[in-house]
């Protein structure tokens, strides 16, 4: 059997209505900002599905099979996040775009360094979260990749090797560039379900998650259905093909479509 290993991509997660709260702003970041009771039912689908398909822990348990829990941008509701992760006995791995460090709706650096403290994972999430990283030149992604790692790693006192790319936009620069700098692995938004290897390093597929992923859809992507496999490669191959068109399209694009559900999801 093949093993699987690949992530879930989460975001904030936030009580009811308070999507500012936490994270990036604006109707597409929302879109990525599960409500409590909802990221609650996602939990107890994971917890549920860890026997078919182990649920990773701690990062000491990744190995060559696991679902890990991933949470990008580093919004403030990581904390909350923590808490609810522990009363499941899981970790969570936190990507950290280290510029928004201390500033509103983002954590701090004591709060980075009590994530760490409680077993959880740091990661970084570049510098400044580029949108997107893949146009800077070689040394800008070094750069971005270079000071975030320099300020984890003096935060935390160890070595910081893992990271994730900043709205999953990849590229073979930033590869590289990942692994000059002595990264280990890179989580990417290919939903792959088994890792891939660009020169030494790691890639590591994860599914994002949004408003509209029910649990019961979920639970039938950990029970590994092909149906909700073929779902998730799908919708990601179409945003592919939008984004081949041209990037800043794609993310005008974005905006556009997230701000006519949120009015019709939300209305005021």
């Amino acid at each position: 059997m093949t093993p699987i290993l690949y992530g879930l991509c989460y975001h904030d997660v936030v009580a009811p209505g308070e999507y500012s709260s936490s994270g990036f702003g604006g109707a597409d970041a929302n879109w990525y900002k599960l409500e409590r009771e909802l990221f609650d039912a996602h939990l107890r689908v994971v917890v549920k599905g860890s026997s078919p398909s182990p649920i990773a822990a701690t990062p000491s348990q990744v190995g060559e099979q696991g679902i890990l829990l991933t949470f990008d941008d580093a919004g403030s509701s990581a904390l909350y996040v923590a808490d609810t992760l522990e009363r499941a006995h899981l970790r969570g791995w936190f990507f950290v775009p280290t510029v928004l460090l201390g500033t509103r709706a983002f954590l701090d650096r004591p709060s980075v360094r009590e994530l760490h403290a409680r077993g959880h994972h740091i990661g970084s999430h570049s510098h400044s979260h580029p949108m997107p990283m893949t146009a800077l030149s070689d040394a800008q992604i070094r750069d971005e990749w270079y000071v975030s790692q320099s300020i984890l790693q003096e935060l935390l006192g160890e070595r910081v090797a893992v990271a994730s790319a900043p709205g999953g936009f990849t590229s073979a620069a930033l590869f590289r560039a990942c692994e000059r700098l002595g990264f280990t692995d890179l989580f990417t938004s290919e939903p792959a379900f088994t890792p891939t290897f660009a020169g030494s390093l790691r890639l590591i597929g994860r599914v994002s998650v949004t408003q509209g992923t029910s649990a019961r859809y979920l639970s039938s992507l950990i029970e590994n259905r092909f149906l909700s496999r073929s779902r998730s490669r799908a919708w990601w191959r179409t945003k592919q093909a939008i984004k081949s068109v041209g990037v800043a399209q794609w993310l005008e694009l974005r905006r556009r479509l997230f701000a006519a559900a949120e009015g019709i999801q939300r209305p005021k």
